[in-house]
């Protein structure tokens, strides 16, 4: 494993290490934007970029079918698409990669802390807050892992994990971000390692209290009308408007009654398909559930019966 001060870091460091100047790095369409930011660092030293359809595993087992054996192909998912709230099927991505002797280079940045081993009916997310990897019971073989401590963990660095010693010391000699950027500072690796350590104590009652929350959200909103596809109840909850002036006008509503929600519009998301975007945190109440959905009540109204 290897520490950085982002995975933003990480991306534009490790992939063109990782693809040297031959490889193609396959890229779901929907995959988060600072991972294409170090594919086209990738290009710049030979390496290709294809893109293939959202999850679409017929989509990228075509592409990697028209690809030579023995060449070095690396297929980029997000553990948790930050869109959307969905996770792919890990375990089939894993097949594909072992059939066409790819590596899976997966970006989790919202999966851990969340996604944990051993999900059951109580606890949908799983356990200890792992990652997507241990969510699907997988091992780490044809994974490239990355995450961060932003997110779950309310802190500045992140990892990678190394299934080789072969590759960590190939991305401590050659990854510029690793070699030129500054280390996480102290303060932020103690607030890491409390986050982490609360994780272990008390994470799964955490857990349980965001599931609850999103549920209720996410339900709440589709009951209103509004399309929202996170059927899984992962914490971040984009309900989609479409029409660029419907979404401002849904949050200025959503603004007045005091929600911090953020508006997601072209290009991070496709033309047409602005969203807001709700983030549940384990400080959350029912009551600001209840708050946001009535707001979300008045917000449809304005939109699409005014």
């Amino acid at each position: 494993m290897l520490l950085f001060p982002s995975i933003t870091l990480i991306h534009t460091g490790v992939l063109p290490v990782l693809a040297k100047n031959n490889g193609i790095i396959f890229q779901d369409i929907y995959a988060h934007y600072t991972t294409t930011l170090g594919a086209r660092m990738a290009e710049t030293q030979g390496a290709k970029l294809v893109q293939y359809g959202h999850n679409d595993l017929s989509d990228l087992e075509q592409k990697l079918n028209a690809c030579p054996k023995n060449q070095i192909k690396i297929v980029i998912i997000d553990g948790v698409f930050s869109m959307s709230g969905t996770y792919p099927d890990l375990k089939q991505y894993v097949h594909l990669a072992k059939q066409y002797n790819a590596m899976i280079y997966i970006d989790d940045a919202h999966g851990i802390g969340i996604l944990g081993e051993k999900p059951d009916n109580t606890m949908p997310y799983g356990y200890s807050g792992n990652g997507i990897v241990r969510h699907f019971g997988l091992n780490y073989e044809h994974i490239i892992y990355i995450a961060g401590l932003s997110k779950a963990f309310s802190s500045y660095g992140a990892f990678i994990t190394c299934n080789s010693k072969r590759i960590k010391q190939q991305l401590q000699q050659n990854a510029d971000t690793y070699g030129y950027s500054g280390p996480s500072p102290t303060a932020s690796l103690a607030s890491a390692l409390k986050g982490i350590e609360i994780s272990q104590w008390e994470g799964n009652a955490l857990r349980q209290h965001i599931y609850n929350l999103t549920k209720e959200l996410v339900d709440g909103a589709q009951n209103i009308g509004f399309e929202v596809i996170n059927t899984l109840y992962l914490p971040i909850v984009s309900i989609f408007i479409g029409d660029i002036k419907k979404m401002i006008q849904a949050c200025q509503i959503l603004w007045a009654d005091d929600l911090l929600i953020t508006p997601a519009y072209y290009p991070v998301v496709p033309y047409n398909r602005s969203a807001i975007r709700f983030s549940i945190t384990s400080l959350n109440t029912r009551e600001q559930v209840i708050h946001a959905l009535k707001s979300l009540t008045h917000a449809w109204s304005a939109l699409y019966e005014s």
